[in-house]
């Protein structure tokens, strides 16, 4: 569904933009941030957070590694 998309991808634009800054790059920051949902996806059945502010922190995160 194009509207659910467009919701969760307003949801990871933070990670997004931190991502483009530190790598510098937009094709860079937007792998880092697909790495980031995945490790989400392998977590998802552990998770009880809201996944906006993990996804930032993960990103933060593979940015800095």
């Amino acid at each position: 569904n194009a509207d659910t998309y467009k919701q969760e991808a307003t949801r990871y634009a933070p990670a997004i933009l931190i991502a483009r800054r530190y790598t510098g790059s937009d094709e860079e920051g937007e792998d880092v941030v697909q790495d980031c949902l995945l490790k989400i996806w392998m977590m998802r059945e552990d998770l009880s957070v809201p996944l906006d502010a993990l996804a930032v922190t993960i990103t933060r995160n593979l940015c800095i590694d």
